[in-house]
């Protein structure tokens, strides 16, 4: 236990700000789309995908959403102290 929490106070601070974008990424993106869904009239989250919220008026909502996310996402994967991906031992 002790070495493990060695370990993780060695990490970089850029290195936890990415994979605190994943983390953030993932959860915002799902709680965008639960609500722009729920306050969509018409859309039924079990017959229709998703990415049909972004084919309305309100349809920036939904783009936004996916470029956020994809954005953070791509941050995660990011580790510009190697300058490649994080490994799997990193996390």
């Amino acid at each position: 236990m002790l070495i493990e929490n060695n370990q993780a106070s060695k990490q970089p601070l850029m290195t936890k700000l990415l994979l605190m974008c994943g983390v953030i990424g993932s959860f915002l993106f799902t709680i965008v789309y639960l609500i722009e869904g729920a306050t969509r009239p018409g859309y039924n989250a079990w017959h229709q995908a998703i990415s049909l919220l972004s084919q309305s008026n309100q349809g920036w909502e939904q783009i936004t959403n996916f470029i956020v996310c994809g954005l953070l996402m791509v941050k995660l994967g990011l580790d510009p102290a190697r300058g490649d991906t994080i490994s799997i031992s990193a996390v």
